[in-house]
């Protein structure tokens, strides 16, 4: 069982916010019947679905692409001011996919991890705050955190949201004259959020690449390149998920 907004996002239909449009819009139909409420509960081996009369029914397989984002690339499929975008930069054999959508973003000034799926479902299960899906960075700070300062990240600290940041995961793995490589475990997807933990001390990010979401690393990838997740991965993203 399952409500009717979840069940067309698991069909990859459309996100749980696009579903529950659908729905207000009349164009969904269960056993017949128009449905107004997307949280009807349903039971996909019993009811019949329908969109737009024709029938929508669960994929058997979901798809996880893991790619290595290059920095300056954004992560939309078109962009209308002609910047690099996943719809030229991902590799061909993948670019041409309409069912693949980014999980969340990446902003444009960093690199690193990103992942791609059809499944509505598990991107939405993946983003969602009340699951604390960790996401894992390394960073050059400049100037370098002090030791006070890499322990008021790891208690949290004040980015102008309404509250603070989460207690995160932090080592200095190099320090520098000028500046400092930081790893960053956070269980949060706030807009550009260790930039921000950076600036909250005075700090500025040189560079930043994300190396792990959960349980999918970017290991070996070269930047640029893509990798279909491994059916062990799928499993165990699923699972902490």
């Amino acid at each position: 069982m399952r409500t009717i907004d979840r069940y067309l996002s698991r069909c990859g239909v459309a996100s749980r916010t696009g579903a529950r449009r659908l729905v207000l819009e009349g164009r969904v139909r269960v056993n017949g019947e128009v449905i107004s409420n997307a949280e009807q509960w349903i039971d996909p081996e019993v009811d019949r679905v329908t969109l737009d009369g024709n029938r929508v029914v669960t994929r058997c397989d979901s798809r996880l692409l893991i790619y290595n984002k290059p920095r300056g690339v954004i992560t939309t499929v078109r962009d209308p001011e002609g910047r690099p975008c996943l719809g030229d930069q991902l590799p061909e054999e993948f670019r041409t996919d309409p069912s693949l959508r980014a999980v969340g973003r990446l902003d444009r000034a960093s690199a690193g991890l990103l992942l791609l799926t059809d499944d509505n479902d598990l991107s939405d299960q993946i983003l969602s705050p009340e699951r604390h899906v960790e996401k894992e960075y390394r960073a050059k700070f400049r100037p370098c955190p002090s030791e006070d300062q890499i322990e008021q990240l790891r208690a949290g600290v004040d980015i102008g949201d309404k509250s603070r940041t989460a207690p995160a995961r932090v080592e200095l793995e190099k320090i520098s004259r000028r500046s400092g490589v930081i790893r960053i475990i956070i269980s949060e997807g706030r807009n550009r959020q260790v930039r921000r933990m950076a600036k909250s001390l005075g700090s500025e990010v040189e560079w930043l690449v994300r190396v792990r979401i959960g349980a999918i690393e970017l290991g070996s990838l070269t930047s640029g390149e893509a990798r279909w997740a491994t059916d062990r991965e799928l499993s165990a993203m699923r699972g902490e998920a």
